[in-house]
């Protein structure tokens, strides 16, 4: 038998907050992030009437976040897909874990986009070409 049900969703209590990296891209732009977090509650409606579908353990309110990368604090590429935690703070161990990650890899690319490294001195982390 299947774990699907149908469900009507709301959510509340949504906050936006930008989270610049410290680092600019190769056009110069400043590389970050906008978290949205907020809380969903998902209500299993009856099977015949319309409506998306989700497993039943999505069912009942759940702390939330979204990821969008932003250049130079604007929206940039597609939104990541939304994750559902148990409580707050698990929601903000997954959001700090995803924006270090994040860091790491604009360094990264940033990296190869100047055909060079990255590297750490001291609390600042920067591209820096390979002579």
């Amino acid at each position: 038998m299947s774990n699907l049900v149908r469900f009507e969703e709301t959510d509340s209590n949504i906050v936006e907050t930008p989270c610049n990296f410290g680092i600019q891209d190769a056009k110069g732009r400043e590389i970050g992030a906008i978290i949205k977090t907020y809380m969903t509650t998902r209500v299993e409606v009856p099977g015949d009437s319309c409506g998306m579908m989700c497993d039943k353990k999505y069912i009942g309110t759940h702390f939330t976040y979204r990821v969008h990368a932003t250049r130079n604090n604007k929206t940039y590429g597609a939104t990541q897909y939304e994750v559902f935690c148990k409580t707050a703070e698990e929601r903000q161990e997954k959001i700090e874990k995803y924006l270090r990650d994040a860091r790491k890899r604009a360094l990264n690319n940033l990296a190869k986009q100047i055909g060079g490294t990255w590297v750490k001195a001291g609390a600042n982390e920067y591209a820096q070409p390979i002579n």
